[in-house]
């Protein structure tokens, strides 16, 4: 059986962890002698009216419909609500399928905007192409490989056009989460809108989160990314952190003497490497509800000591005996874990080692590729 021809396309404003997971799937399905090739933006000239039977690219880049293809594959790693300019003038192609990261996303695509061929395609975990360190020989003892976004900043810079109906169910819905964290983004929405009085419809429930669900989802992560950080700084421990605007952070926050800022720009590989050599990864989900995470694959896959907020993806692979498990509404008891294992290194070793074990039978490249072929056979 003649394999089929895949390409690949990288966006141009494509970071760094979607380029790696990229990479590491074609190199899967090469390995499966899969006809791959991979080609940047500003390729795409030298590849398009070539016969492909599969086309692949990350966030629904409009470029990819460009390629003479078969199969169309876009697979989304955010809330698709922030990307339904992209997706919606493909929404009655029979040859488009959408990947996301959280099956509630997928149920958003099908039962809200009415795509069919969408399917879960979790994150694949990223291995340290260094040597991974012992455990106890690790130098960074907490790492939290994330950007920062201050809430405050972000509801001003947004002030102007949230006004009257749409702040009041913004806020309420956000007001909502904050209780109720096992609800998705537009599940909120919904219940909110029906508290008002207001039947809520598919059309009704498209139109709100269009207009307003993309600042719930981003605020509402944000918000907890920084409340976590916050009391983890406040309760004494110190954190190590990479990504973006954490000096506008160190600036602003003055109990941010325990935060060591490795760097606001490094490169994905660079980031596997400093798991390998963290003993414990904090990781804050975005508003995942039922889907995976790549900075919590990666910390187990790099043995590590992984620290997590929980949802129902969660539930299905991880307890106490391979990960560090958290509320996110009650960070001091995180602290107290974390300070716990930091004195108890044994025991942490331990919960790490059960952790990359689950890691590497359930989240590696091959799990992703497996899914991706079944879900577009």
């Amino acid at each position: 059986m003649k394999k089929q021809n895949i390409l690949f396309v990288k966006g141009i404003n494509q970071y760094g962890v979607l380029s790696y997971m990229l990479d590491s799937m074609a190199k899967e399905l090469s390995h499966r002698l899969y006809n791959v090739q991979i080609c940047e933006w500003n390729e795409i000239e030298q590849v398009k009216d070539k016969k492909w039977d599969i086309c692949i690219s990350c966030q629904a880049i409009d470029m990819t419909f460009d390629v003479n293809a078969d199969k169309y594959v876009t697979w989304l790693v955010d809330h698709p609500v922030l990307l339904m300019e992209r997706l919606l003038p493909q929404r009655n192609r029979s040859d488009f399928y959408i990947g996301c990261v959280d099956r509630t996303h997928v149920e958003y695509l099908k039962t809200c905007i009415d795509f069919s061929k969408v399917f879960y395609l979790p994150h694949l975990a990223g291995q340290a192409g260094t040597k991974v360190q012992e455990y106890k020989k690790r130098e960074i003892e907490i790492f939290f490989p994330a950007s920062y976004v201050d809430v405050e900043v972000f509801e001003k810079e947004h002030k102007e056009w949230r006004t009257g109906a749409v702040k009041l169910v913004s806020d309420e819905a956000i007001e909502y989460l904050k209780g109720h964290n096992e609800r998705s983004v537009d599940q909120a929405v919904k219940i909110v809108l029906q508290r008002m009085g207001e039947t809520v419809d598919n059309k009704f429930l498209e139109e709100c989160m269009d207009g307003f669900g993309g600042y719930i989802d981003t605020f509402i992560s944000r918000y907890y990314r920084q409340k976590i950080v916050k009391k983890l700084l406040d309760e004494g421990i110190s954190l190590t952190v990479v990504g973006s605007a954490w000096e506008a952070f160190a600036q602003r926050y003055q109990g941010a003497g325990k935060l060591k800022i490795l760097s606001e720009d490094m490169s994905y590989e660079e980031v596997l490497n400093n798991m390998a050599n963290s003993k414990m990864v904090l990781h804050v989900f975005p508003w995942f509800k039922n889907g995976s995470h790549e900075r919590l694959a990666s910390a187990l896959a790099n043995g590590a000591l992984c620290l997590t907020d929980e949802n129902l993806y969660t539930k299905k692979f991880l307890k106490e005996d391979n990960a560090i498990l958290y509320d996110r509404n009650k960070p001091e008891e995180l602290a107290e874990k974390i300070r716990y294992y930091l004195e108890h290194e044994d025991e942490a070793e331990k919960i790490a080692q059960n952790g990359k074990m689950v890691a590497e039978k359930y989240m590696m490249t091959k799990n992703t590729v497996d899914i991706l072929l079944h879900e577009i056979a």
